[in-house]
C-alpha cells in the first residue's frame, strides 16, 4: 500500500503485482533484504513499464472509442454504445 501511495502521489500508476509474479516479488524482496536493492528496482522498473504501457493502451482505445468495457449489469459498453446483457446470461 505505501508504495501504490508512493506512485500515486508522483501521479503515476503503481505497478499492478499480479499472482502469477508473486514469486518473483517475494525473490526481489528478500534479495533488497540482503542489500541488493538493484533486483527489488529493476523488477519494479519492468513493472512500471507494464503497467504504463497497458495505461496508455487502455487511453488510446477510450479516446478512439473502441473501449469495450463491462457494465455492473451485466451488459458492455462498447464504441460509446451500450451493449444490454444478453438473455439469460
Amino acid at each position: 500500500m505505501l508504495m501504490a501511495y508512493a506512485y500515486l502521489r508522483r501521479g503515476e500508476p503503481p505497478p499492478v503485482i499480479a499472482t502469477e509474479g508473486q514469486g518473483d516479488y517475494i525473490d526481489a524482496l528478500e534479495s533488497a533484504d540482503e542489500g541488493d536493492l538493484r533486483a527489488f528496482s529493476d523488477y519494479l522498473g519492468a513493472l512500471a513499464i507494464v503497467t504504463l504501457t497497458a495505461a496508455v493502451r487502455i487511453g488510446r482505445r477510450a479516446l478512439s472509442g473502441r473501449l469495450d468495457r463491462p457494465c455492473g449489469n451485466g451488459g458492455r459498453v462498447q464504441g460509446g454504445d451500450y451493449l444490454p446483457p444478453e438473455a439469460g446470461s
